[in-house]
């Protein structure tokens, strides 16, 4: 009886995995039911513009986060790896950094244009990425409440999303840019959290396998996920 009172998780525990379910669980249930709404408001010509770029950018998704994530996941808890969070802050911010401008640029040249479009599903792919790291660190950090918001905040976007193209018929370009003006607001207040506080110094030399780590853990998932794309 005392043996099995031990090996049960602690309460605290059990509603803090809850609520990290519960808002990844909201997000994906908001983003599967939006897509079938999107299909009937739309019709299939317009869903398909939309699903084809985020398709396509999948990978991008997987490369942002998978591997950084696992990577802060596994080396940060470590005696030391405070010092590492800066650097799987970088990791994740400086794709969505990079595709953000891209987009804009090619939005800015020709709105209604295929290349802006893939664009802006690439800078969406390249946000949720750096979301779901900058949510992980927070995490690390004892903040889980903070996780759970982000997801929450994306599930509610995701909803709004699909209001506003029943309120205003826009289309599949302008709910893109939606999502990722909503996730350029969403990373910048997660980063300050991260910010804030004391920034313990890295050990020498530990930023190279930190980096290999991350690289390491993202090659099957964006294997994967592009050989789904492209097939």
């Amino acid at each position: 009886m005392t043996a099995s009172l031990r090996l049960r998780p602690p309460p605290r525990l059990l509603a803090v995995t809850a609520a990290l379910f519960a808002g990844r669980g909201a997000f994906r249930a908001a983003l599967w039911t939006s897509n079938l709404v999107l299909l009937g408001l739309w019709g299939a010509d317009e869903f398909a513009l939309y699903a084809t770029a985020n398709g396509v950018s999948g990978w991008l998704l997987a490369l942002t986060s998978s591997g950084i994530e696992k990577a802060a996941l596994a080396l940060v808890p470590r005696r030391g790896g405070q010092g590492l969070r800066p650097l799987f802050m970088l990791l994740a911010a400086t794709p969505f950094s990079i595709a953000v401008p891209v987009w804009l640029a090619l939005a800015l040249a020709d709105p209604a244009g295929a290349p802006a479009r893939y664009a802006a599903a690439a800078a969406y792919a390249c946000g949720l990425g750096c979301c779901a790291v900058m949510a992980a660190l927070n995490r690390l950090r004892g903040r889980s409440r903070v996780d759970v918001f982000a997801y929450l905040t994306l599930a509610v976007a995701q909803a709004s999303g699909v209001g506003l193209v029943a309120w205003t018929g826009m289309g599949a370009h302008a709910l893109l840019a939606l999502h990722v003006g909503v996730l350029a607001a969403l990373n910048v207040v997660l980063a300050a959290g991260l910010i804030r506080g004391r920034r313990p110094a890295p050990d020498p030399g530990s930023h190279r396998p930190a980096v290999r780590a991350a690289a390491l853990l993202s090659v099957g998932e964006v294997t994967s996920v592009a050989a789904t794309s492209v097939t």
